[in-house]
């Protein structure tokens, strides 16, 4: 009786770990994608909160504004993202590969919080969504 093991034991034991090890990848990179979508969100829900309130405080005696684009949200200030003051900027990143629809700037006014624009900012890809509100008064949600 021979030690060790055969070439065809060794081949079939190596076609069962690859296909196993496909279907981990592949369920891994399903469930990462699916929270892109609410990590984008949960982002921009942030910055129209913190921008929000900086207005209402007048903190720097001006507007802010919240700005997104395909791979950040920008938290500035001023009157509209083209007129910023640059230093007062604040940056996070979102994820890649989303689809966003929507309005990509609000401002809110100064003291009252008003927003220069009411509706819904969504971020997609081929797993999920998420869909990000603004109403009058200032009320966001998601």
């Amino acid at each position: 009786m021979n030690k060790g093991f055969s070439l065809v034991e060794m081949i079939i034991v190596f076609a069962i770990m690859s296909v196993m090890g496909t279907v981990v990848l592949t369920t891994y990179m399903s469930i990462r994608k699916t929270g892109d979508a609410t990590r984008a969100g949960m982002v921009q829900v942030a910055a129209l909160v913190n921008a929000n309130a900086r207005a209402r405080v007048m903190e720097s005696d001006t507007d802010w504004g919240v700005k997104v684009s395909s791979t950040s949200t920008t938290i500035f200030s001023g009157a509209s993202f083209a007129t910023r003051v640059g230093v007062r900027d604040a940056v996070y990143s979102i994820p890649n590969g989303l689809t966003i629809t929507g309005p990509s700037e609000i401002v809110f006014a100064k003291f009252s919080g008003t927003p220069s624009l009411v509706g819904t900012t969504t971020f997609s890809n081929d797993y999920g969504t998420s869909s990000v509100y603004v109403w009058l008064g200032g009320i966001i949600g998601n």
